[in-house]
């Protein structure tokens, strides 16, 4: 997925920086969902509000689990 987003990027006119960084971030997207149930995020069925409530957190989650002070450009 990080090489796709970051091809794309460079497609479309990123300078290649801009397009590592796409490329990294899509890596790192949905990191957080490893602190989510495995009900939740291979649940089948619909999730009910409360659910959908969580997995939403999942981005919030994961920026915990990067360290202090990692700042993009």
């Amino acid at each position: 997925m990080g090489r796709l987003a970051e091809r794309l990027a460079a497609q479309v006119g990123c300078p290649p920086i801009g397009a590592a960084l796409v490329g990294l971030a899509a890596q790192l997207h949905d990191l957080g969902k490893i602190s989510l149930p495995r009900e939740i995020t291979a649940k089948p069925d619909p999730l009910t509000p409360q659910e959908w409530k969580l997995l939403k957190s999942h981005t919030s989650l994961g920026q915990y689990m990067l360290p202090p002070g990692l700042d993009f450009p």
